[in-house]
């Protein structure tokens, strides 16, 4: 690749998929779900970090400009993690329903997803847009029975109970993170408007400002994952900080993030080129 061909977009995408390995591991390592399967069987867990092995590959190809392989790896990742989640639930003793129908909407999310991602470039606008609907639906409807799973009651959904659930699993990343169920109803709802798009020009103004937001939740969820939720995992004592989970390398990652994502100006840097390049590259694009 010569330096002319290296512009600043391709930059702004390396520096920015930097951000998001970066902030990978102690985000990982805050979730509900990743704490409960360390507790599990060796197949439940193999396969979860299988999973997120190969979303660690999907963040690499899109580094490298692979999309297709990027999406198509993201996906499988998503359906691995779900079946190590699904076999992880034999130890679950509340609340299985809403357990394994979390984890089973979140296989099928996954299979929706590979499936639209293979046949993106050839498929009717019509089709893509059941599809987008149909994704909406399917993790909006995960997140939801999560909560219901962690929290019976479920009765402050757009609360700080919201930002609990909004991580169900360590893809949930690039999913919206904490606003994971705001990011799936406007998925659900951009997927609406863009099958009515062709109606009107009101209803593809309403699409674009949709997608718009659609972005600013992205960003703000991953503001939030990499940034406030490993901070809301410390226990602040007067004796110092504690550690919120007893597994060695999640505590190292923990104290990572502190001295390197949260306080650095670095980390803050490759934030900034991640935003630019994902505003650059899709809010644009609508």
């Amino acid at each position: 690749m010569s330096a002319q061909e290296f512009d600043m977009n391709t930059l702004f995408r390396y520096l920015g998929g930097f951000a998001i390995l970066l902030g990978m591991l102690p985000y990982i390592g805050s979730l509900t779900m990743s704490l409960f399967v360390n507790t599990v069987g060796s197949a439940a867990k193999a396969l979860y970090y299988l999973g997120i092995i190969l979303f660690i590959i999907a963040v690499l190809s899109y580094i490298l400009k692979d999309e297709l392989a990027a999406k198509l790896t993201f996906s499988i990742s998503i359906i691995i993690t779900a079946l190590g989640i699904l076999i992880a639930g034999k130890e679950v003793v509340t609340n299985e329903g809403y357990y394994y129908g979390s984890a089973v909407l979140f296989l099928v999310f996954g299979v929706v997803l590979f499936i639209y991602f293979y046949r993106y470039e050839n498929a009717e606008k019509t089709l893509k847009s059941m599809f987008i609907i149909l994704m909406g639906i399917l993790y909006t409807l995960t997140i939801i029975l999560y909560g219901k799973f962690i929290d019976y009651e479920f009765k402050e959904i757009f609360s700080y109970l919201m930002i609990n659930i909004g991580d169900y699993a360590p893809q949930s990343l690039i999913l919206g993170g904490a606003f994971g169920l705001i990011f799936g109803l406007l998925l659900l709802i951009y997927g609406i408007f863009d099958f009515m798009v062709e109606q009107s020009e009101v209803i593809t103004r309403i699409k674009r400002i949709v997608w718009l937001l659609l972005i600013y939740t992205w960003i703000l969820g991953f503001l939030f994952a990499v940034y406030i939720r490993p901070l809301a995992m410390l226990e602040f004592t007067f004796g110092g900080i504690t550690i919120g989970t007893s597994e060695s390398w999640f505590a190292v990652a923990y104290m990572y993030v502190i001295v390197v994502n949260i306080i650095s100006i670095f980390y803050g840097i490759l934030s900034v080129a991640l935003f630019i390049h994902i505003i650059s590259e899709y809010a644009s694009k609508q």
